[in-house]
């Protein structure tokens, strides 16, 4: 698992504000939850990371930003499931 934040420069759409607007995890297969950090905070959940930036970087005036490293996410690809697969 990873964790990451997006954090909003600037609030092109003027409803969710500026700074750490959404937590988030990814998880060992790819496909990632994040709850949004706003009044009216909804969780979401989504195939990839790439979709949820695509859906709500704005062209670059919103980051997603790791907060564990790569190393992290690849010691939890390499746990051994419960069906006996690894999921790395």
């Amino acid at each position: 698992m990873r964790r990451f934040v997006l954090y909003r420069n600037e609030d092109v759409s003027g409803v969710s504000g500026v700074g750490v607007r959404v937590w988030g995890v990814q998880w060992p297969d790819g496909a990632v939850a994040y709850r949004w950090n706003t009044p009216l905070a909804t969780t979401c959940v989504a195939d990839k990371v790439e979709d949820v930036v695509a859906i709500h970087g704005h062209n670059g005036a919103t980051m997603l930003i790791w907060v564990d490293s790569e190393e992290v996410a690849q010691r939890w690809r390499e746990v051994d499931r419960p069906d006996g697969r690894t999921t790395g």
